[in-house]
């Protein structure tokens, strides 16, 4: 099977499309809500680890318009400062570039008190919390108890790569307050 499974991780036998995924997911600047987000101009390089034959680079092309369209991917704007670093948001006095990003899925939560929706919608007054990066106070470390429920977190999303925390947050586990 080609790509990423739990037990190895491959580009073999990819599309252009799950190339585009793979690299933004892998590649891509990860916010606090879990986004990802990628230079698109960086794209081609990212994915082939060079620059890529003008024929591949437009099929990466083609395939981030269709994801684009399919709203697999979502649009946004960043900036890059003097040292060539990403950022999002944009800021100020530094030039605009274009990201692609990926949203992971919001999982629907099956709770047996009622509802299933992790808005909190039809639990009796009850807000759910999904599980989230908070940021820590300075010389602050997150437990490892909560270092291992960010690897299961980012496990069952299916987060290609980079599931250790990073520095300066923890993770708050899904939960319902009060409960």
């Amino acid at each position: 099977m080609p790509g990423s499974s739990r037990h190895g991780d491959s580009a073999v036998g990819l599309g252009p499309r799950q190339l585009v995924m793979r690299t933004v997911r892998r590649c891509g600047l990860l916010t606090l809500d879990g986004h990802a987000l990628l230079d698109r101009s960086v794209l081609p390089s990212a994915v082939y680890g060079r620059r890529p034959a003008r024929s591949q680079a437009a099929a990466l092309d083609s395939a981030v318009v269709e994801l684009l369209a399919e709203r697999l991917l979502e649009p946004a704007l960043g900036s890059r400062d003097a040292w060539g670093q990403p950022h999002f948001p944009p800021r100020d006095g530094q030039r605009t570039i274009l990201l692609i990003g990926y949203r992971p899925a919001r999982p629907r939560v099956i709770r047996p008190w009622g509802g299933g929706e992790p808005d909190g919608v039809g639990l009796r007054g009850a807000q759910f919390v999904a599980g989230h990066l908070r940021g820590l106070r300075p010389g602050c470390l997150p437990s490892d108890l909560q270092r291992a429920a960010f690897r299961e977190h980012c496990r069952r999303r299916g987060k290609a790569g980079g599931w250790e925390l990073p520095y300066g947050y923890t993770f708050v586990t899904e939960h319902t307050p009060g409960r």
